[in-house]
């Protein structure tokens, strides 16, 4: 994992954030690496409203990812599974 800043856009807004996370390439249980998924963690403050599903998560050397799965902590962080946009 390593830290990233991309365009994250909420459902509704239409309106692009810069938020950075840790961000990690595949997802368990995958069966080719890279796959079609990608785990992101963030801090649920940097997104107005916290994640929801069908956000969209832009990273300039890795594409366009929704939202599929927020996998929420008790430490206001939210580990968030990434689908391409394809």
């Amino acid at each position: 994992m390593f830290g990233v800043t991309v365009d994250y856009t909420p459902v509704g807004s239409g309106v692009p954030i810069q938020i950075t996370g840790l961000w990690k390439e595949g997802a368990e249980d995958e069966p080719t690496s890279p796959g079609r998924y990608s785990i992101f963690q963030v801090q649920n403050s940097d997104i107005p409203g916290g994640p929801s599903y069908g956000d969209l998560v832009h990273e300039s050397t890795q594409g366009t990812f929704i939202v599929s799965h927020i996998g929420p902590d008790a430490n206001g962080y939210s580990r968030l599974t990434l689908r391409e946009n394809a």
